[in-house]
């Protein structure tokens, strides 16, 4: 058993074990560290396990409480025998080897207290957790946070201030994170079956706070994931801080979080609406109401919202656009509402909000009508002469539809088509999965046509009027909840 006493109140370097039953407290720094390096270390070097994929054993029944750190941490194991360690995921395997596809097997830690720890309840960077029947109360900052993917959060009781507490006020801040009690998790987590009690709004907007966090909601445009989160109660706790975009801060930042957050079971307004941003460009139009505090946590609006992101220009990294994007809203008259600007990202580092820079994108409304400009930082980036790929996301119906002003050199003559095959260039012509827009040779008739394209050759665009629908490639996802299913990402590709 690799099993230490540290300045950590246990620290466990090998998961297959069972920790039953103990009680780790006063530490100067965490709790319970469950630190599983790449390989083993020390006098236990030539042991030939991988602890960072060997499945776990039994983790049940344990208290963390009054440490200086997190009460539980699942991160940061050892990297060498002077004891450094680094960020670290946890990915344990059915044969204890290196994560692939397929060999991935459930971890599960049960019936956990962790209380007045002065950082998180839970800290953890994993995959496919699930932590279960959890009792977390007056920590400092957010009770359930890190890195995760496919994990469970369930049938627990979390609780910002209990009556276990001298003055009833909120511990003091973990940093300068309010407190909040489960993170967004990119909405990759279940969060289900769950108590959360006294977690109030923090004034800053800038940080999340209340039940749910969305601070982290950059992935996507439009973030369909909190159905992911049925049957949890809240009493005195508000469910959540609308933490502002950093493109909507000034100076405007480079990168953005989604636009709107479906909210299919009513925790911000009606049940089904989307969460926005109180701001016109996403807005006018739309049928809303404020989210509480009125005028300072966004609007619920009615959708649906689809998601524009994933730019590809002449062969560029698809997973890294980085340039300076302005998308202006038009109304009916083809007159501008308001604008989305996200500005240059810095390449391979964070901006100061902490989100990746090349996270860009923007939500749009059914029938909207959207002019994008690709720029850098002079304004003279010229139009893309050999292809745009883009993707949009959310438009599931045949009724669902968009028109965008996508720059491209007027030099050549376009083609565009849809398709729902990720690997965009294996959709051939006549393919099921495919929809080819027809090039029509005006404004009025583009306006006129369903799955039409224009291309304005003097203004360097092609237009497009698409719509939603295009026929799933493969078979349908039988996971309702899937991220094919709640999303069907369908790709936009304009060539010559």
């Amino acid at each position: 058993m690799m099993f230490r006493r540290g300045p950590s109140g246990f620290w466990l370097t090998n998961p297959d074990n069972t920790v039953r039953g103990n009680v780790a407290a006063d530490a100067a720094g965490n709790g319970f560290w469950l630190a599983f390096p790449e390989k083993p270390l020390g006098d236990n070097q030539n042991v030939p396990i991988r602890p960072i994929n060997t499945p776990l054993g039994v983790f049940s029944h344990n208290v963390a409480h009054s440490n200086n750190r997190p009460g539980i941490n699942i991160d940061f194991a050892p990297i060498d025998n002077a004891g450094n360690t680094s960020e670290t995921k946890y990915i344990p395997t059915v044969d204890g080897g290196p994560s692939r596809s397929g060999n991935r097997i459930r971890f599960t830690l049960s019936d956990i207290t962790t209380y007045k720890n002065n950082d998180n309840g839970l800290w953890n960077r994993v995959s496919w957790p699930d932590y279960v029947r959890f009792v977390s109360a007056d920590n400092a900052g957010m009770f359930f946070a890190g890195a995760g993917d496919d994990g469970r959060i369930s049938d627990s009781l979390v609780i910002g201030v209990s009556l276990n507490n001298r003055n009833l006020s909120p511990p003091s801040f973990s940093g300068d994170q309010p407190n909040t009690a489960v993170a967004s998790y990119h909405s990759t987590f279940d969060i289900s079956n769950n108590v959360i009690v006294n977690f109030p709004l923090s004034s800053r907007n800038d940080r999340a706070s209340g039940a749910f966090a969305t601070d982290d909601y950059y992935t996507r445009p439009v973030d369909r994931g909190l159905v992911r989160n049925p049957n949890n109660r809240l009493i005195n706790a508000h469910p959540g801080r609308r933490v502002i975009s950093p493109n909507l801060n000034t100076p405007v930042g480079n990168a953005a979080i989604a636009g709107a957050l479906w909210d299919p079971y009513g925790y911000w307004g009606p049940a089904g609406n989307y969460w926005v941003y109180d701001v016109p460009f996403l807005t006018a139009g739309r049928l809303c109401t404020p989210v509480a505090p009125a005028g300072q946590n966004g609007q619920s609006c009615v959708g649906p919202y689809y998601g524009v992101g994933g730019f590809r220009i002449d062969g560029s990294d698809p997973f890294k656009p980085i340039m300076p994007l302005t998308i202006t809203r038009l109304d009916d008259a083809l007159q501008p509402i308001a604008q989305w600007i996200v500005e240059e990202g810095s390449g391979s580092g964070r901006n100061t909000f902490g989100i990746m820079p090349w996270m860009r994108h923007f939500a749009a409304v059914p029938g909207g009508r959207y002019v994008i400009e690709f720029r850098d930082a002079a304004n003279t980036l010229p139009p893309p002469s050999h292809e745009v790929k883009l993707t949009l996301t959310n438009m599931h119906a045949s009724d669902d539809q968009v028109i965008l002003a996508i720059p491209f050199s007027g030099s050549a003559t376009a083609r565009a088509y849809l398709t729902t095959r990720q690997v965009y260039e294996h959709a051939a012509p006549g393919s099921p999965d495919r929809r080819d827009l027809t090039p029509v040779s005006s404004m009025t008739d583009l306006l006129a046509t369903e799955n039409s394209m224009w291309q304005d050759t003097v203004n360097q665009r092609v237009w497009v009027h698409v719509r939603g629908g295009v026929p799933w490639s493969g078979d349908s996802p039988s996971n309702p909840v899937s991220d094919d299913a709640l999303y069907r990402d369908t790709i936009l590709r304009i060539f010559r």
